[in-house]
């Protein structure tokens, strides 16, 4: 097993450092740019930017958009009726395939559809992402190296046998969203808090 000494804090930020380009602030920033650009009533600019329920009315109209971090957001809201989730699918970016694979409203056929096997992929770990995916899928997709450690870890479905491989083999990041996950065992959430509280105490003594 792996030992960091990297204080939780930091971890988290290292996170978002490194998924910057599909971070959710960055998408609702642009999309409630756009679309206050575009006169959209503010309501419903919320209702997007915060993935608040939407009317089948409301979300045929967001579709007709370009802006990729509007469609990204519509894609993600799992109130987005399955029509335009099929509409969303044969769109041609990968940014808003990413929102609609981990979308759990998206039907399972269009989400194994966007994977690519024996190889990572940005879409790939977002489909890991999705709680309807199987566990022998993701599984699959894990021994294979088609998706990293971090969005797996983020999956309520994720294996208990993976969470263990993930604390074994990932990194103080990983390990800092494993331990986020609400379907933890027990004996291994007292492991990673054993870890964090140990890289907390190192950090401290540095300090000193």
């Amino acid at each position: 097993m792996k030992h960091y000494s990297i204080p939780l804090a930091l971890c988290l930020f290292l996170s978002l450092i490194l998924t910057s380009c599909n971070t959710p602030p960055l998408y609702r920033k642009r999309a409630k740019d756009h679309l206050r650009g575009e006169r959209i009533e503010e309501s419903l600019v919320n209702k997007v930017v915060n993935r608040r329920p939407l009317t089948l009315n409301e979300a045929e109209s967001i579709a007709e958009f370009e802006n990729i971090a509007v469609l990204h957001l519509l894609a993600a809201n799992p109130s987005t009726p399955v029509p335009v989730l099929r509409k969303l699918a044969a769109h041609s970016n990968f940014e808003v395939h990413t929102g609609l694979v981990s979308n759990p409203s998206t039907p399972l056929e269009i989400v194994l559809g966007f994977r690519t096997k024996g190889k990572y992929t940005t879409v790939n770990d977002y489909i890991a992402r999705n709680p309807n995916v199987s566990q022998h899928i993701l599984t699959e997709m894990f021994r294979g190296k088609e998706i990293g450690n971090l969005s797996l870890a983020l999956n309520p479905n994720c294996p208990i046998e993976l969470m263990w491989a993930i604390f074994d083999e990932g990194n103080s990041v990983d390990q800092a969203w494993l331990a986020r996950n609400p379907n933890l065992p027990e004996d291994l959430r007292l492991k990673l808090k054993a870890v964090r509280d140990t890289a907390n105490t190192k950090s401290n003594e540095k300090k000193r």
